[in-house]
């Protein structure tokens, strides 16, 4: 393969607009990201809110849950449809090229973070899953290895790689979480599981659990809706991910949790005797939640080094992220990389804000080097954002009961004020230039 044929291939619009011709519907962005959601966490989240809430009122949570995931998921990507450009070049608008370094680095080490976490989290799942199987184990590190070769590999590629791995993965993954359902209900009956009741836990506390899960995804949306059709297929894309397949997901966890008084999803697989689809639905899993998060780190990278490939950048931060899960250093992150995911949400708030209410739809890259390099506008509203997500996660105080959703409203409405009240005051900025 020449070197132009392999420079074509990896061809990824991280920097520039996604041609037209390019663009595909919203129904493939949908399967990459229900793909996303098909992974662990998310089975252990509807495990935990199905225990806690009962079925039925466990099912109201994911319900409501996604659709307000599905509200700020089609707003963002909208953004991304109409501008055809990846999140973190559409935070150096409203951030400033300069401002706008400062929110990718967290962005970056967020992405990379977890990615190095679910590689740790999938070598020791498998190790588990083959010593309950009684299989022959080549130790926690070669799944690791195995497993990030199949995320790293893909992600080389960029969308189109993700695009034709959700083709065949994602109708799988559903497919097997159907037979686990109708395998684990087969003793109980449709009244019995309804019937069932929580424990501690309120609706809203249910609600946020399921709206934090998941933000993340709603605020980088811009990084695969850039390549629809139109905005019109970006909230397609939005309401089918979010609306449909993310409360099917936890649907699917939480029912065979409640059928069985097993939270270990895994295990309830196992127990099904279902040992070769186990394994398989464990790697499918990952690999399509984890490349998603490689992919995203490396858009938010190629905006800090701004000579480097992308393709370089994808294979430097997995093998980066790979050696650190192997040493098992990551593993001692998660509280760190928590906190930084509350500093994510405030900024989806934002750039909605500015696209739609302060600039009127207008992005162009030919204007950006123009704009000011610092938006105090925008930093405010994030730190802001962030204080208000931070408290209300920690309980200090309440809003609307989801802690991700008030950081970024908070961030939404503070920055509005303040272009309005920069606009009365046009030295609000740093160098004499207006916010944006």
């Amino acid at each position: 393969m020449s070197k132009q044929s392999f420079e074509e291939l990896v061809e990824d619009y991280a920097r520039t607009r996604v041609p037209e011709d390019k663009t595909v519907n919203g129904f493939r962005v949908a399967l990459i990201q229900i793909g996303v959601a098909i992974t662990l966490p998310a089975f252990l989240t509807g495990s935990e809110i199905g225990q806690s809430l009962g079925l039925s009122r466990a099912a109201l949570a994911f319900v409501v849950g996604g659709l307000l995931l599905a509200v700020v998921g089609g707003l963002t990507g909208s953004v991304g449809a109409k501008t055809r450009l990846s999140t973190p070049i559409i935070i150096q608008f409203c951030f400033g090229t300069a401002g706008a370094k400062v929110v990718n680095s967290v962005m970056a080490i967020s992405l990379f973070g977890w990615f190095g976490i679910n590689v740790f989290l999938f070598g020791e799942a498998v190790q588990s899953t083959v010593l309950e199987l009684g299989w022959t184990d080549w130790g926690t590190s070669a799944y690791m290895l195995l497993g990030s070769f199949l995320m790293i590999s893909t992600t080389i590629f960029g969308f189109k790689a993700l695009d034709k791995l959700s083709l065949v993965a994602t109708p799988a993954l559903f497919v097997f979480l159907i037979f686990t359902i109708l395998s684990s209900v087969s003793d109980a009956s449709v009244s019995d599981l309804l019937a069932t009741s929580g424990n501690d836990m309120s609706l809203g506390l249910g609600i946020s659990a399921v709206v934090g899960a998941f933000m993340v995804g709603a605020t980088v949306m811009p990084d695969f809706c850039r390549y629809v059709h139109s905005p019109r297929h970006a909230v397609g894309a939005s309401v089918l991910s979010f609306g449909v397949g993310f409360p099917a997901v936890l649907l699917a966890s939480a029912i065979p949790t409640l059928a069985t008084g097993e939270g270990d999803f895994m295990r309830i697989v196992l127990t099904l005797s279902m040992g070769i689809l186990a394994t398989g639905f464990l790697v499918f899993a990952t690999w399509t939640t984890n490349s998603s998060n490689l992919y995203s780190n490396a858009l938010v990278l190629v905006t800090i080094f701004r000579r480097a490939a992308e393709w370089k950048l994808v294979l430097g931060a997995g093998t980066m992220g790979t050696i650190l899960a192997l040493t098992g250093i990551m593993d001692h992150f998660v509280p760190f990389l928590l906190t930084l995911g509350i500093a994510l949400p405030p900024i989806g708030g934002i750039f909605v804000a500015d696209f739609f209410l302060v600039q009127r739809q207008s992005y162009n890259l030919e204007d950006l080097p123009e704009r000011p390099p610092v938006s105090m506008s925008a930093i405010l509203a994030w730190l802001a954002g962030f204080a208000v997500g931070y408290g209300t996660a920690n309980r200090w105080f309440t809003l609307t009961a989801i802690p991700a959703f008030d950081s970024l409203a908070t961030s939404f409405l503070l920055y509005l004020a303040l272009q309005r009240a920069r606009r009365r005051a046009p030295r609000l900025d740093n160098r004499g230039g207006s916010a944006t």
